[in-house]
């Protein structure tokens, strides 16, 4: 019997010393253990329960059974509680290694081939040559180190059902509810989440109130003074609270109350959920009892995780209560639903779920389906997308072409181009909706003739049909740099291909199945997902410019050359294990991908004839934000083989910052730093041209890569284009449909700025997370001081409070904005200028050639200056922003005005006015010949006191 490969870098350790590889590793992909602390061990610790912050560091100290006292990394000791720990079972990557090819050999047939294989996987985790996804990673081969296979899912992605259309109210609310605890019994075990929402009906609401609902969570809960903070945060205002049992008990004694105890576990919950949709309908009083759910993060054994605790999931009980009271449901209002089960299971101890919500281009509610992620604290579980249409496509691009010679757009075609122009304007504002152009998809899909693909996992990069799920591992592509000859290693790329084919087509067979719907599915098409990190990284290496048409040549050749290795693999397993179930040869080689790539390789077609293929798609490109993270931290891995970026992205900056559930952490790239060293140079623009990141690229370069990656991907690619502060709506409407004719499935851009949460940001106060926003905005409010009831006291901050009506004065400063809008069936330009005053919006002037609405936009901005400087409000340019969204559509003029107002919102101008200076030269700013002030910009055409403008 051949001897197991001994692992050549078995001498690549994680660092101790605080940075994200072992604590994205441990927190994450090993083995826990929530017993048997002991002085000296290595454990997790969650040292900030509000931002859920944690460290890795050393038990110093056991205070009592309960207690204990940690230093982490950073020397800094902290004393935590029994349940805010776990001890890692695995402390180095070596061990992970050995798990991973223990567990996914097991499943072959004989002892010989478990042998045979293990030895591959070995060699191709050893040093990283290939990542697993992370919920492989956590859960692959446990059984080796317990005892025991771990209760959990290989899986990273799925699509679950899309909701049905229902008559009765009642029953669509309950097949939304279905659909929530498909969703939940999938993330409660792993795995992101992406869903169809375009088939649910607008229904009646139960006619309900508040005081129908009567919710009970006692006083001595170890969660009540959560629950305070969540009530003074305005999440409990649709629902009656009650902490005193006896209040509660007597408020829902009356004749007709429903009253029950909300059971302990994901089942019980969804029970409760349906009983209070159907008892509400019956117009009954519901109330429930909460008391005996588990706190936060309790522990969960039966699945490696942690509780959310009572009063996230009293908050989902709020959220149905909440519709039942309207007057009408929508599909976009019924998401909340699966928005907020994201924030209800936590996965392994620390990961939660993530979903994709896709709404069809035909769907009445597309548009308030795009303007619901813009508001804070709306959708915000939840990536969304627009399905798109080819046929939508074509009219918008044939309503564009009789636009620029003056012919007037068919109404379709002009319905179509609005709805594209809200779409542009809102990605540019937002960074959401992206695009999936879903029947592309369809027509590329291998799997086209038994499996529609409906909608695609949370990141994007795998479309699936109902119930479809996929395993997802990647190549580390700075592990195959060849540079002794600055060439790729083609040959160890090869070999490594094939054996990753085998490793994820076994993973199908060796996972558990939690849903008889997902096994289906899956075990008549066998998808895996294989793709790659650290091309950036790679390209850098070998001198080519990301982006450039050099570059993308390479990038073409190398994603080629895996496309091809693949699936002369899956064939050739196919002759060993047998193809996949609905394998058809005549209509599987019409799919838009097998038709490129037996055009490239037609000695391809007679095998796949003969033999078949094992997996109806083999190809992914995922992001592989938190396994390429801790890969790159790795220092042995930086220093023997240059780090590597995520996914398929360049490097964000040479140094930056990231914000996750760990806390917000700084990195560094040292292949840069490395080279400048090196090299002499004492600044990153001296840096050779191939040395770039993602903010020095046009967005059009990063469409360029990703289009001739997605040639040879069978399925799709997560991607962001960024994009730059000053990137304008038009070079947004230009970029998406460069993506669209260069043959993108989909397509998402982030523009610098656009959101206020923003995961990776070159400043530390910009890297946050929604989550981290709230809970500063908490801290804010208990900072507070609550005004005195003694009038003496309340005289003396009344004097204190700025008039709300003040005075113009004679000078101000601004900018102006060039924006488009839609009015009736028509599309216009507007200019509008923003004067401020202490960096806040003071006054309005908008401009407009289109002669019907030119009086009316006058009139739009003076509104919008009285409410700015005149407003009755504690807080006039919130009011001015109601006031201008109020009952408006996305696109109209109104809207675009607030949208303006919301960013300077968001980032609070500061302008330097009194003089500026062009490559070293200063000018002053002239008279202006309408208003006389000092103030008039020649260079940008444009007065900061009236807002006049020639070049309008």
């Amino acid at each position: 019997m051949s001897k197991l490969h001994q692992f050549e870098h078995k001498d690549m350790l994680f660092s101790k010393d605080g940075q994200l590889d072992e604590l994205i590793a441990l927190d994450r992909y090993t083995i826990p253990s929530y017993d048997g602390y002991e002085i000296g061990d290595t454990v997790v610790a969650i040292v900030d329960k509000q931002m859920g912050t944690k460290k890795v560091g050393t038990i110093e100290q056991k205070i009592n059974d309960n207690e204990f006292v940690i230093k982490d990394r950073f020397d800094e000791k902290h004393t935590v509680t029994k349940e805010l720990l776990q001890k890692p079972l695995e402390t180095e990557p070596h061990q992970l290694w050995n798990r991973w090819a223990k567990g996914a050999a097991s499943v072959e047939k004989t002892e010989k081939l478990k042998r045979k294989w293990e030895n591959e996987f070995r060699w191709l985790f050893d040093g990283y040559r290939y990542s697993l996804g992370g919920r492989i990673q956590l859960m692959l081969g446990q059984e080796f180190h317990t005892g025991k296979r771990a209760d959990l899912t290989a899986y990273n992605c799925f699509v679950v059902r899309s909701p049905r259309y229902k008559e009765e109210a009642v029953e669509q609310f309950l097949d939304v509810v279905d659909v929530a605890f498909y969703e939940a019994s999938i993330m409660r075990r792993g795995g992101g989440v992406g869903l169809n929402i375009s088939h649910i009906k607008t229904v009646e609401g139960s006619k309900s109130s508040k005081s129908s609902f009567k919710f009970l969570l006692e006083e001595g809960h170890k969660d009540s003074q959560e629950l305070q903070d969540r009530i003074q945060l305005g999440k409990f205002d649709d629902v009656e609270v009650y902490t005193d049992r006896v209040e509660w008990e007597n408020a829902v004694n009356v004749d007709n109350s429903y009253v029950f105890a909300a059971g302990d576990s994901v089942d019980e919950l969804f029970d409760g959920l349906k009983d209070t949709v159907k008892y509400s309908y019956d117009r009954n009083i519901v109330g429930i009892d909460f008391t005996g759910l588990r706190h936060r993060n309790a522990i969960v054994k039966g699945v490696n995780g942690r509780s959310s605790g009572s009063v996230s999931w009293m908050e989902l009980f709020v959220l149905i209560a909440r519709l039942l009271q309207q007057d009408t449901i929508d599909n976009v209002e019924f998401a909340e639903i699966f928005s907020d089960i994201v924030h209800l299971i936590i996965q392994g101890g620390s990961r939660r779920g993530a979903l994709m919500l896709i709404c069809e281009d035909d769907n009445p509610n597309v548009y308030k389906f795009m303007e619901r992620k813009k508001q804070m604290g709306y959708l915000s579980g939840a990536n969304i997308s627009v399905g798109i249409s080819d046929t939508f496509m074509q009219r918008v691009k044939r309503a564009k072409e009789n636009l620029k010679v003056m012919i007037m757009p068919n109404e379709e075609d002009q319905k179509a181009l609005n709805l594209w122009n809200v779409l542009i304007e809102s990605a540019w504002s937002s960074a959401e909706p992206g695009i999936v152009w879903m029947e592309r998809y369809n027509k590329e899909s291998n799997s086209w003739y038994f499996h529609e693909i409906v909608a695609t996992n949370p990141c994007g990069e795998q479309g699936l049909p109902e119930f479809g799920v996929c395993n997802l591992g990647h190549f580390v592509l700075s592990r195959f740099y060849d540079q002794e000859n600055n060439d790729v290693l083609w040959n160890e790329l090869e070999r490594a291909v094939r054996v990753a084919v085998r490793l994820q087509d076994n993973i199908i067979d060796y996972t558990q199945y939690f849903l008889d719907e997902n096994k289906q599915v899956q075990l008549s098409e066998r998808r895996v997902g294989i793709g790659s990190l650290g091309l950036g990284t790679l390209m850098i290496q070998l001198g080519l410019r990301y982006g450039s048409d050099k570059g993308n040549e390479f990038v073409d050749k190398l994603y080629k050359f895996i496309a091809k290795t693949a699936y002369e693999a899956s064939m050739d397993y196919a002759e060993e294990k047998g193809t996949f179930p609905e394998f058809d040869y005549d209509k599987f080689i019409q799919s838009g991908f097998m038709k490129k790539l037996l055009a490239e390789f037609p000695q391809l077609q007679e095998k796949l004839k003969s033999q078949g293929i094992r997996n109806v798609t083999l190809l992914t490109q995922a992001p592989t934000g938190s396994t390429g993270t801790y890969i790159d931290n790795i220092p042995e891995f930086r220093k023997k083989f240059g780090g590597t970026t995520t996914g398929i992205e360049p490097y964000f900056s040479w140094e930056y910052y990231r914000a996750g559930r760990l806390g917000i952490n700084k990195q560094t790239v040292d292949l840069a730093k490395e080279y400048m060293e090196q090299h002499g140079i004492t600044e990153v623009k001296d840096l050779p041209e191939h040395f770039v990141t993602a903010m020095d690229l046009q967005p059009s370069d990063h469409v360029k890569v990703q289009a001739a990656v997605q040639k040879w991907t069978d399925s799709s690619i997560s991607k962001t284009a960024n994009c730059p502060r000053d990137y304008t709506i038009e070079q947004t409407d230009e970029l998406y449909m460069l993506s669209y004719d260069l043959g993108l499935k989909g397509m998402t851009i982030y523009r610098d700025g656009s959101r206020e949460a923003q995961v990776l940001a070159t400043n530390e106060e910009d890297a946050k997370l929604e989550s981290h926003i709230e809970a500063e905005k908490l801290k804010k409010l208990k900072e507070e001081t609550v005004l005195s009831p003694d009038v003496k006291n309340v005289e003396s901050q009344i004097d204190n409070v700025k008039p709300l009506i003040q005075k113009r004065p004679k000078r101000l400063y601004g900018f102006t904005d060039k924006v488009g809008f839609s009015y009736g069936d028509k599309f216009g330009r507007a200019y509008v200028t923003i004067n401020l005053k202490d960096g806040e919006p003071w006054e309005v002037f908008i401009s407009t050639k289109e002669k019907d609405v030119s009086s009316l936009a006058k009139a739009l901005g003076l509104m919008t200056t009285k409410l700015l400087r005149l407003g009755g409000a504690s807080d006039n340019l919130q009011q001015a922003i109601d006031t201008l969204t109020y009952d408006q559509t996305m696109g109209t003029l109104p809207y675009s005005i607030a949208n303006i107002l919301k960013q300077i919102q968001k980032e609070k101008f500061e302008l330097e006015v009194k003089t500026a200076t062009t490559e070293g030269k200063k000018f002053e700013l002239a008279e202006c010949p309408n208003c006389g002030e000092k103030a008039y910009d020649k260079g940008n055409c444009i007065c900061h006191a009236c807002g006049v403008s020639k070049c309008n």
